[in-house]
């Protein structure tokens, strides 16, 4: 029944994206870098999903990183890459 298998697999995707995440989240920043995580994510969570190209969401990635206030530095070399 590949209509079951596929919805336990999305299922333990999401599951996975939301509790490990927001662990890794809370673990970088505490309960700001939390909320700030889930406030940022949403633009380019959507783009990724309705676009599937991670090429195509370095835009919304880029704006992301510059309202999360990473480093210049570090969102210019590490979004890019992270497309390949």
């Amino acid at each position: 029944d590949y209509l079951r298998i596929a919805l336990i697999y999305y299922g333990f995707a999401c599951g996975y994206f939301v509790i490990v995440y927001s662990l890794y989240a809370y673990i970088a920043g505490g309960k700001t870098g939390f909320s700030a995580f889930w406030r940022a994510i949403f633009l380019p969570a959507a783009t990724a999903l309705a676009t599937c190209s991670s090429a195509a969401s370095i835009p919304a990635n880029l704006a992301a990183a510059k309202q999360l206030k990473i480093p210049p530095e570090v969102y210019e070399t590490a979004i890019p890459i992270g497309t390949l």
